[in-house]
């Protein structure tokens, strides 16, 4: 659950990033559209205003100055100088100047004539004026009298204004009213700027309050499904384990079934188990697959390595005397008989670990490290591990039993003999481990074995004659 629940925060961190930077990436595109449609709407209306205020002024300008000689202009005097200063005066907030065209379309007054006098031999006049649309109209020298003209033209320099021409006939010269363009559209960007700063700060508050509270949605929204998923995984848990249970108590039944047909106690199974495990335990070092549930799983499984044995007619399984060849040959089929089994039952579950040790056990803890055993005569590393522990487990437990036929061996001659089966019945390794866990053998033995001794585990069938070791 925890490593789950840190998966599940750390994808609601990022959705809320990535839903963060979608609105900011979407409110960004959007006001850059809105801007520059602002801006332009802005401007086209400050053009239109500034063109109306340009025709005013060119008016009342014309009014003042239509009474001047225009000889006077010509040759700078009282008039003309009177008539700059006004020019030079005159400024809009956004830029825009005016000035005086001559008949000859020279510039006579311009508010930097007295820094720029070259200013005098502009041919201003020759300047066609133009509409929105780009399309041609008079020249500037060109305009009749009457109302004033607008439109845009463009300088040598390449600037383009926005102007508007007011003829005055008496003096024979053009009023001309400027806008520079760029200046305007500084003008209307410089008062946008307020807004759109205004703009982006509610935006990113917007965005602030958008990410806070998807944030505190899906922290309830994943404490609603924490608990709710702790909810199930407690039911699925106790039913899993119920169910666990319940598979190990149905084996544990159906292994003891089978052993109560040839024993005289249920402790054998027990005791299998334990030998099993402990063996397990000592060679987690050096078997790398070996782990708690793996050992768990051993300790079950082996308690079903005879289930086979439910198919063995009474007359051979309890057979007091030596088996025929024949009647051996039957016998050594309760490996194969447990195994197809156990393999019909996991054809209808589907796979399952445990089954599959179970049946591993079930065939193959009869065969021989040098491949001399049954019932598919594998050998060496062929064998399956969880096999090779149970073969020595039950063999151990086999000769240390005592039964209506025999006596229990020593635990000191068991372990002699077994340790001579290296290499020949038993994996080298899983000797070396019996070894070192000799005496612990000996204690488990003596824990879960009854105390008269009387416990019978393999047949005398298989056991031989002279004690042998593997049935």
């Amino acid at each position: 659950m925890g490593q789950g629940s840190r998966l599940t925060r750390q994808a609601r961190r990022k959705l809320i990033v990535a839903t963060v930077l979608f609105q900011t990436a979407t409110l960004g595109a959007a006001w850059y559209v809105t801007l520059i449609g602002v801006r332009n709407h802005v401007s086209s209306a400050m053009a239109e205003t500034l063109l109306d205020h340009a025709a005013q002024t060119a008016g009342t300008l014309a009014n003042a100055i239509s009474e001047m000689d225009v000889n006077a202009l010509e040759s700078k005097g009282a008039d003309w100088q009177r008539l700059q200063t006004v020019i030079e005066q005159y400024r809009t907030s956004a830029g825009g100047y005016a000035t005086i065209i001559g008949p000859d379309g020279q510039v006579i007054c311009h508010p930097e004539l007295a820094e720029r006098p070259g200013w005098q031999a502009v041919q201003l006049g020759r300047t066609v004026l133009t509409d929105r649309t780009g399309i041609a109209g008079p020249m500037i020298s060109d305009v009749p009298p009457g109302a004033p003209a607008t439109g845009r033209i463009t300088l040598a320099s390449g600037e383009q204004h926005v102007v508007a021409v007011k003829a005055i006939a008496k003096l024979g010269v053009q009023l001309v009213i400027h806008q520079p363009e760029r200046l305007m559209l500084d003008f209307s960007s410089g008062s946008m700027r307020v807004a759109v700063f205004g703009a982006a700060a509610m935006g990113m508050l917007a965005l602030g309050a958008t990410a806070w509270a998807t944030a505190g949605l899906m922290r309830r929204h994943d404490r609603q499904l924490e608990q709710i998923n702790s909810g199930l995984e407690q039911q699925l848990g106790v039913r899993l384990e119920q169910s666990l249970r319940n598979r190990h108590a149905l084996i544990t039944g159906l292994a003891k079934l089978a052993d109560y047909r040839d024993t005289d106690t249920g402790t054998h199974l027990d005791r299998i188990a334990a030998y099993s495990v402990l063996l397990a335990r000592e060679l987690r070092s050096s078997w790398w697959f070996i782990d708690d549930a793996w050992t768990e799983r051993l300790a079950l499984s082996s308690s079903l390595h005879d289930i086979g044995k439910v198919g063995i007619a009474d007359h051979i399984l309890l057979k007091p005397g030596k088996l025929t060849p024949e009647e051996r040959t039957i016998m050594e089929r309760h490996a194969t008989i447990g195994a197809e089994t156990l393999a019909a039952v996991r054809s209808d579950m589907g796979s399952d670990d445990l089954l599959d040790m179970c049946i591993e056990i079930a065939r193959h803890h009869h065969e021989r490290w040098d491949g001399a055993g049954y019932p598919s005569k594998l050998a060496g590393s062929e064998i399956p591990h969880a096999a090779r522990l149970v073969a020595l487990a039950d063999v151990y437990d086999a000769l240390t039993s005592k039964r209506v036929y025999k006596k229990a061996m020593p635990h000191d001659e068991v372990v002699a003999m077994i340790e001579r089966e290296s290499g020949k019945h038993f994996d080298p390794d899983v000797v070396r481990a019996f070894l070192a866990l000799k005496d612990k053998f000996n204690h488990t033995r003596a824990m879960l074995q009854p105390h008269d001794g009387a416990s019978v585990d393999m047949t005398p069938q298989e056991l031989g004659s002279t004690p042998r070791l593997a049935a």
